[in-house]
């Protein structure tokens, strides 16, 4: 018999399947909202203790896998500078 391969999804498809709001799903993972807002569109990386709150709370759907590549994280955005 061989095992069962689930499809691992992102933070962001999750939320959208879901309908669930950012704010609804940081206060089940114990996360702000500004901070979901963040990883769901890649412009930070998760703590060990966020990535598997984000698991258990996801049912495993979305896992460390979702920010596994570092270089798909978004730059921020560049500050204004003073103009002289």
């Amino acid at each position: 018999m061989h095992p069962v391969h689930k499809e691992v999804m992102t933070l962001s498809e999750y939320l959208s399947k879901s309908e669930e709001s950012d704010a609804a799903f940081a206060a089940r993972v114990g996360l702000s909202q500004s901070q979901i807002s963040r990883l769901r569109r890649l412009r930070s990386l998760p703590s060990w203790e966020a990535i598997k709150a984000i698991a258990t709370a996801t049912g495993n759907d979305v896992t460390a896998a979702d920010w596994a590549d570092a270089e798909r994280i978004a730059p921020p955005a560049p500050k204004a500078q003073a103009v002289a």
